[in-house]
């Protein structure tokens, strides 16, 4: 299906909205690639974002005299403030350097069903952090319709975060970014095409990568485990996908998760600011789009869409409200409606 380019200017977030695959080929055997480096998972300590730990005041009750005659003209002893302890800083998550390969897990293969790649993949990675979900039941939320599009993003949040994980809805990523999020124990999944003979929208997870070989390793729910993709490759499949990805991580992991994109170079307001700005400009940054990637999306209430979803990430909520409340409120745009609801919910919590 062709898409016009004022409807493709509209529709910045749908980098992430599909995998129009028909059927799955057939697997291929499952031959692991040379010289890679298993990473045990390490356990960092539970909190949220990084920031400066206020001092806490210990108090303490000044001792009763032991005299019998204070004892005797006093029947307790008032409390008073001890000194302030200062409590130990924290330390900093270590953040591990990128090795010239790498391979986590191996992630558990899901055969991905019709146009079923996105929550393949996100079965797939909620499997490496030990949350066991079906294909069925992830799809079940995040496509309810079984449209021919395949996953949007915007229930991806609140469905993970339902089975207890976090997720990081990125874009403006880079290979330099996914090799330091593998490095340090995330999986990272990918909206890009499937591949450059196949130009279809694709998700697909990152567990790996090889510098000797030049490719990136994928559990690739439509082409099967073990899938390797070189670096030149990957860099223009992404390119087409405005280099969206997911990370999903449990909440314990969110300070090392931050650590990381921050030695990364990458910043999520930047990112999303410049995502944002693009929509507003008018920005045809799809348009290099091959005929069929995208479906039509020159409807009613797309681009205020897409702009609320951008606002969310930035966690500007009153301005995301205000461009949920311009969409038309058609059966179409309802359900998206209701998910985008759904982050602002999860937003301000």
């Amino acid at each position: 299906m062709r898409v016009t380019d004022a409807a493709l200017s509209a529709m910045v977030i749908v980098g992430l909205a599909g995998c129009g695959v028909a059927t799955a080929p057939a697997a291929p055997a499952a031959a692991q690639p040379a010289a890679v480096d298993a990473r045990a998972q390490e356990a960092w300590p539970a909190s949220v974002e990084a920031s400066a730990a206020p001092a806490h005041t210990s108090w303490a009750p000044v001792e009763a005299s032991r005299s019998a005659a204070a004892a005797a003209t006093t029947s307790s002893a008032a409390p008073v403030a001890a000194a302030s302890a200062n409590p130990a800083p924290v330390a900093e998550p270590q953040v591990k350097p990128t090795p010239p390969n790498i391979r986590l897990g191996p992630l558990q293969y899901v055969r991905q069903t019709l146009n079923n790649c996105g929550p393949a993949s996100i079965v797939e990675v909620l499997g490496f952090w030990g949350v066991q979900r079906s294909q069925g039941q992830a799809q079940a939320v995040l496509r309810p319709d079984a449209n021919s599009r395949g996953m949007m993003p915007y229930p991806v949040p609140a469905y993970v975060h339902s089975v207890g994980m976090n997720a990081l809805m990125g874009v403006g990523g880079y290979p330099t970014l996914v090799k330091a999020l593998v490095a340090n124990g995330f999986p990272t999944i990918v909206a890009q095409l499937v591949s450059l003979s196949e130009p279809t929208a694709h998700y697909r997870e990152i567990e790996g990568y090889d510098d000797q070989r030049q490719v990136f390793i994928s559990t690739d729910s439509y082409l099967g485990p073990n899938h390797a993709i070189s670096y030149g490759e990957f860099d223009q499949l992404w390119a087409r996908g405005n280099q969206r990805f997911i990370v999903i991580y449990p909440a314990d992991k969110e300070p090392l998760l931050n650590a990381v994109l921050k030695s990364a170079g990458w910043d999520k307001k930047a990112a999303y600011q410049k995502d944002l700005d693009r929509q507003l400009r008018g920005e045809n940054v799809m348009a290099q789009q091959p005929p069929g990637y995208y479906p039509p999306l020159n409807m009613p209430g797309t681009r205020e869409l897409n702009m609320a979803w951008d606002y969310i990430q930035l966690g500007q909520l009153d301005q995301a409200k205000a461009e949920i409340a311009k969409a038309p409120h058609t059966p179409r745009n309802q359900q998206l409606i209701d998910w985008l609801n759904q982050d602002l919910t999860l937003a301000a919590a």
